[in-house]
């Protein structure tokens, strides 16, 4: 199993999260985890999965900054290294009541079918950084499309059932391993993109009558490359 590099996203549903950043399209925050606490239950922040005997083993990818959103991690394309983004709820499961729902996003599912049913797709879009003389990127992705391995993946998106959920209530999208798309060795690119989710929920509504309502979450992350 290789390891991977996470860039782990979380939806505050609750009362509190929501008035303050889901309900502005905006993932929770990076809260200082706990001594000891799971790298998993910690919103944008980058983690990393090493694998031992076969098992999960979650650390945070920085010990200095627990990985947060102010941290650039950087992977080498001879690393073998999958990079991953994870979208689940804070705090490890949903609030009471809460729970993924399928149904239709019009327009918005990657296989073309406008009324397909899904109860989260993950999104990422690249875009370039501006080169300057320490720089040589000469794409706006290090990752393929998943759909054509040989075109740059420049719009990777992956929709997900609610059959797909794990027991924490989250889902993984793999982007992919960074492959050497730059014009030449030895030299870091820094790739600037976007990650956005979009979920369906059945939310709590009037006793006994749940409704469903569709959510949205944005963050736009960096990442270095060595070539």
């Amino acid at each position: 199993m290789s390891t991977q590099l996470i860039l782990n996203l979380l939806i505050d549903l609750t009362s509190e999260g929501f008035t303050s950043h889901t309900q502005y399209g905006r993932f929770a925050p990076f809260v200082t985890p706990s001594p000891g606490a799971s790298p998993l239950l910690t919103s944008k922040a980058w983690i990393l999965n090493q694998p031992v005997n076969g098992q999960n083993s979650y650390s945070f990818y920085s010990s200095a900054h627990q990985g947060s959103d102010h941290t650039t991690p950087s992977v080498s394309v001879s690393s073998g290294t999958q990079v991953c983004i994870r979208v689940g709820p804070v705090g490890g499961s949903w609030p009471a009541n809460y729970s993924p729902n399928n149904g239709p996003l019009f327009g918005w599912d990657p296989d073309g079918d406008p009324q397909q049913d899904h109860a989260l797709m993950i999104s990422a879009v690249f875009g370039r950084h501006p080169v300057n003389e320490n720089r040589t990127q000469t794409w706006a992705s290090p990752f393929m499309a998943p759909a054509n391995p040989s075109v740059i993946g420049n719009v990777i998106t992956e929709v997900f059932l609610v059959s797909d959920f794990d027991s924490n209530g989250s889902c993984t999208m793999v982007l992919g391993t960074p492959q050497n798309v730059s014009s030449g060795n030895n030299v870091v690119d820094r790739y600037l993109f976007n990650v956005g989710a979009v979920i369906m929920m059945n939310v709590p509504g009037q006793p006994g009558i749940p409704a469903t309502s569709w959510y949205s979450c944005g963050h736009d992350p960096d990442m270095d490359v060595t070539m």
